[in-house]
């Protein structure tokens, strides 16, 4: 059996994540999990707070405050020294500082790519294809191909965007109905999501999506039958 967490919608500024995932922390550390995919919004601004001193003045191209480095020191480096992974995909609040709409800067989307390569990438673990998106699956042309590749395995497909409900329109139904017509007949056992600050099981078009932006959840992966069997929350709430 596969245990991974998912999570979602930390939003770290220099004095940690949301009070909610706060007190999440040392539990989500605590589990049976291998490893968590952390699907957006991993900071408040996608801010380092970095600057550049022009004499009396700071030209501050990271952003008022250092969110980044409690993300990395509060977050991933103490979970990957319990041996558990971190997987982190972008969210809309992690697109960092621009400037008269030319120069762009986006530390959390950097790091991101320097930790796994970039910001749309994939790996495996027991048979299990996970493809991570960024903030939705703008992408679908790489998708389509490692669907391809892998066209008779299971997948997981992760990214920040919720499908339905409220919030959902940052991104086109165009996008949606493409996306849909991409997985369409594929194994997909799940689609994680966060952006909207719930967690929950729910269904789009036949396919089972896992959103856990207030609490992680667990997922129970049977290897040997390709099956999720389980999905659980954390209970802990404010």
């Amino acid at each position: 059996m596969l245990v991974f967490a998912h999570d979602s919608d930390l939003h770290f500024r220099p004095d940690g994540p949301r009070k909610i995932k706060q007190k999440q922390l040392e539990l989500l550390q605590e589990t049976s999990a291998e490893f968590v995919i952390v699907t957006g919004d991993l900071t408040q601004n996608g801010y380092n707070g970095r600057y550049l001193n022009f004499g009396l003045f700071k030209f501050r191209y990271g952003g008022k405050e250092d969110q980044l480095d409690p993300l990395k020191h509060q977050y991933v480096n103490p979970m990957v020294d319990t041996g558990k992974e971190v997987y982190l995909c972008a969210g809309n609040h992690d697109r960092g500082t621009s400037f008269i709409k030319i120069f762009k800067y986006s530390p959390v989307r950097r790091y991101i790519r320097k930790r796994h390569g970039g910001n749309v990438y994939n790996f495996q673990v027991q048979g299990l294809n996970f493809v991570v998106m960024d903030e939705f699956p703008a992408n679908r042309k790489w998708l389509k191909r490692k669907l391809k590749c892998h066209i008779d395995e299971p997948f997981v497909i992760a990214f920040h965007f919720n499908l339905e409900g409220k919030f959902s329109d940052w991104w086109s139904q165009s996008d949606k109905d493409k996306f849909y017509r991409c997985i369409k007949g594929h194994n997909i056992l799940a689609i994680l999501v966060g952006h909207r600050h719930v967690s929950n099981v729910s269904e789009w078009h036949g396919f089972r999506v896992i959103s856990s932006a207030k609490n992680f959840s667990l997922i129970y992966y049977n290897h040997e039958d390709q099956v999720i069997e389980d999905v659980s929350f954390s209970m802990l709430d404010l």
